[in-house]
């Protein structure tokens, strides 16, 4: 009889410590979910940031409202991400970003970028810089189309989806209206991840590292 009392409360203590558990993770989850949902921004961009270009060069920022200030949230977002960067681009000339990516190839991020076909083989697109992250190990792909690919969003890690108006282009950030939306919602985000790999699988052609 006691032994059955003793394993009757063996089997209570065993139910209690893994509901402890299950409420442990569940509060690592809801952690893990608060400190996303704390980066999300909504950032502007607009016509008066026209003399911040020089500050993406020095990387100096002039105040809360500076290009580079605005544009330094978004690199962070990149220098923070740790295994996937999956990333929709239809023209893209800024090196402060272009930068962040490639040293998230050096970290080992597995970083896949698609890009517009005319804008990747169009020779007269001052500052492109797809072949030059080719060069430093980002994987890109394109594909010849009557129409663009007009995207411009990435996902990080598959929990984070930036996206907005803008190309990641000096002229947008320092010149243009322009928005930027980070999110960590996952549906959105989910629905971001999806639709970059449905668009890889159909872009097909990998743009050479040279012309």
């Amino acid at each position: 009889m006691y032994w059955k009392i003793a394993a009757v409360l063996g089997l209570s203590a065993a139910a209690v410590t893994l509901v402890e558990y299950f409420l442990y993770l569940q509060r690592l989850k809801l952690k893990e979910v608060e400190k996303l949902r704390a980066l999300e921004r909504v950032i502007f961009f607009d016509d008066t940031l026209q003399n911040c270009r020089e500050h993406l060069t020095t990387e100096n920022s002039c105040g809360d409202s500076c290009s580079f200030k605005k544009l330094s949230y978004l690199i962070a977002r990149i220098d923070d991400c740790l295994s996937t960067l999956d990333l929709c681009m239809f023209l893209m000339t800024c090196h402060n970003l272009s930068s962040a990516l490639a040293r998230a190839v050096e970290r080992g991020v597995k970083v896949r970028m698609l890009y517009d076909h005319d804008m990747a083989g169009n020779t007269h697109n001052y500052g492109c810089q797809i072949r030059w992250l080719r060069r430093h190990g980002v994987e890109v792909r394109t594909r010849p189309y009557a129409h663009h690919m007009h995207h411009k969003f990435v996902v990080l890690d598959g929990r984070l989806a930036i996206t907005g108006s803008a190309n990641w282009t000096l002229q947008a950030f320092c010149g243009n209206w322009e928005n930027v939306v980070v999110t960590a919602d996952p549906r959105l985000v989910h629905q971001f991840a999806d639709t970059f790999q449905e668009l890889w699988d159909m872009f097909t052609e990998a743009l050479p590292e040279s012309a």
